[in-house]
């Protein structure tokens, strides 16, 4: 079995109230979010992505991508060392709009398993007989969880939901594609400070880590960036 980590999906994201002009401007991202002193000679990509519905433009940086719409400000992971980059951009931007209005994080993890044989496909099998009406080219099954208490992430001095976990596998009968969403509700710049104040993205990618171990024994996997 071959496990790949897809990371030209966002890592975080930020559902909210945004202003794209400014965080769609890699100059302020620059600036602002990454502490890079202002007329500092840095090199900046440019990702175009398209996934069927819209099209958006992903900002590459060394470390971390950036891209805004209205309602979502996403971070990428770019390097071996973007969760802790995300982490401090997150942080420097509660402090820079503290007043932007927030309602959600999610921390996203996209893998793919790709094996001889068809174990980890099976499991999505039901005792339905939809195969007597044609032939089934995709197998697919989401499920929520709320994620246990001896499992969560802790915020000091914060009342918070619990996380949510949207677990949502494809399987095609060649690979078996498993995105794991870590959501939770945030009411305020604030809140998402504090929930920012330790690493979020590296305690979920162990849970997700976990997960696969468990049910599709994956246990290690590789990194596939931009």
């Amino acid at each position: 079995m071959t496990v790949s980590l897809d990371f030209k999906n966002p890592t975080l994201v930020m559902v909210g109230n945004w202003n794209p002009s400014i965080l769609n401007n890699p100059i302020w991202v620059a600036k602002h979010l990454m502490d890079i002193p202002e007329g500092t000679d840095i090199e900046i990509n440019v990702a175009v992505m398209n996934d069927g519905l819209t099209t958006k433009q992903v900002h590459l940086f060394d470390n971390i991508g950036v891209s805004c719409t209205e309602s979502r400000l996403e971070f990428f992971s770019n390097s071996e060392a973007s969760e802790e980059h995300i982490t401090n951009a997150v942080r420097k931007i509660c402090e820079i709009l503290p007043h932007t209005p927030i309602s959600a994080v999610g921390i996203n993890f996209h893998f793919t398993l790709t094996e001889d044989d068809a174990s980890s496909g099976s499991s999505l099998t039901t005792e339905e007989v939809l195969d007597e009406f044609g032939d089934i080219k995709i197998l697919q099954r989401k499920d929520t969880l709320v994620i246990a208490e001896d499992a969560e992430f802790e915020v000091a001095d914060a009342a918070l939901p619990p996380t949510v976990l949207n677990v949502d596998r494809m399987y095609d009968f060649s690979e078996l594609k498993v995105a794991c969403n870590y959501h939770r509700d945030i009411d305020s710049m604030a809140t998402l400070k504090l929930w920012a104040a330790e690493n979020a993205i590296t305690h979920w990618q162990s849970h997700a880590q976990e997960l696969l171990n468990s049910c599709y024994g994956a246990e290690k996997y590789t990194k596939i960036g931009f």
